[in-house]
C-alpha cells in the first residue's frame, strides 16, 4: 500500500513512483499487488491503486494526538489557518483485511511517506500562546515556527503507533517501510499566491527527517517493524514545482522504496 499526500498520488507526473517501482519488483520476478482507495486521473499504469490524499496531513490540523491539540499558523487560509484533513482517521479502514492479507506467504508491506503538508501548514502544538493563523507577516518565521518540527514528530510518532494497533487488531504482520520528506524551496510559492517556504520551516523538515533516520526505527511497537529510506536524498533538487518530484525524481523514489522493501524483507 503505497499511502502519503499528493507525492504518493503522483502529483504533475501520473503513476508517480508506483508505475516505475512495479516494473523494478515484477522485473525480479516478484508477484505485486498495490492496495488502495484511491486511482490517480491519468494514471494508465497496470496497477493504479494507492492510498495517496493530495493536501492532507499526518491527521487532521486540529486532531488530538496523546492527548495534545494541534493548530497551523498559516494565515493565507483564513482566520482559522490550513484546516487540513489527514490520513489519521482512515487507518482503521485502511490498515484491515480488506487490503492487506492474513495468509501466510504473503508479505504485506506499506509505503509510508507523510509529513509534508504538516511543515508547509505551519502545524505546531497548541500551548505558549500558538493559535491559529498566527503567522502574522505570512512569512513562515517569528511565530513558533521553530516548533513545527517537534509538532510534526509527535504527529508522526503517534501515526506509527495507531498503525500498530490496527495492525495487531487486525491480525496483521506488516512491515513499514517509512520515507523521508522530499526537501521543498520557496519555487513552490513563485506566484506568492500559495503557502510560503521559509528556512525556518526547510530546518524543521530537516529534524523531522533525522528523527526518521535515526529514531523511528528504534520505536518500540508490537505488530509492524519500521524500515527507514532516505527519500529525500533520493528525490534531491529533481522538482517540478518546487514541492513536488519531476519524472526523474519519482524514478529515484522508486529505486529507493525498492531498496527498502528488500531491506524490510530480509
Amino acid at each position: 500500500m503505497p499511502m502519503g499526500d499528493s507525492i504518493t498520488a503522483g502529483a504533475r507526473v501520473p503513476g508517480g513512483y508506483r508505475a516505475p517501482l512495479r516494473d523494478r519488483i515484477t522485473g525480479q520476478g516478484w508477484r505485486v499487488d498495490f492496495v488502495g482507495s484511491q486511482r490517480q486521473r491519468g494514471d494508465t499504469s497496470a496497477d493504479r491503486d494507492h492510498w495517496g490524499r493530495p493536501g492532507w496531513g499526518i491527521a487532521d490540523t486540529d486532531e488530538v494526538i496523546n492527548g495534545r491539540r494541534y493548530v497551523s499558523l498559516q494565515a493565507n487560509e483564513g482566520p482559522g489557518g490550513a484546516r487540513r484533513p489527514g490520513l489519521w482517521d482512515e487507518l482503521e479502514a485502511a490498515i484491515s483485511t480488506r487490503y492487506f492479507s492474513s495468509s501466510s506467504g504473503v508479505d504485506n508491506v506499506l509505503l509510508l511517506m507523510v509529513g509534508t503538508n504538516d511543515v508547509v501548514h505551519q502545524v505546531v502544538e497548541q500551548r505558549n500562546g500558538a493559535r491559529p493563523a498566527g503567522d502574522r507577516n505570512n512569512d513562515g518565521k517569528g511565530e513558533q515556527q521553530n516548533r513545527i518540527g517537534e509538532a510534526t514528530i509527535d504527529r508522526l510518532r503517534g501515526f506509527i503507533q495507531r498503525v500498530d494497533r490496527f495492525a495487531g487488531r487486525a491480525g496483521l504482520n506488516l512491515k513499514v517501510v517509512l520515507g523521508t520528506i522530499p526537501r521543498f524551496n520557496n519555487s513552490w510559492n513563485a506566484d506568492r499566491l500559495k503557502d510560503p517556504i521559509s528556512t525556518v520551516m526547510q530546518q524543521e523538515a530537516t529534524e523531522v527527517n533525522q528523527w526518521i533516520r535515526q529514531r523511528a526505527g528504534g520505536l518500540a511497537l508490537r505488530h509492524i517493524t519500521v524500515t527507514p529510506v532516505d527519500q529525500e536524498r533520493a528525490v534531491g533538487g529533481s522538482l517540478i514545482d518546487g514541492l513536488h518530484p519531476d519524472a526523474n525524481g519519482y524514478r529515484r523514489m522508486a529505486d529507493t522504496w525498492w531498496d527498502g522493501i528488500k531491506d524490510a524483507l530480509a
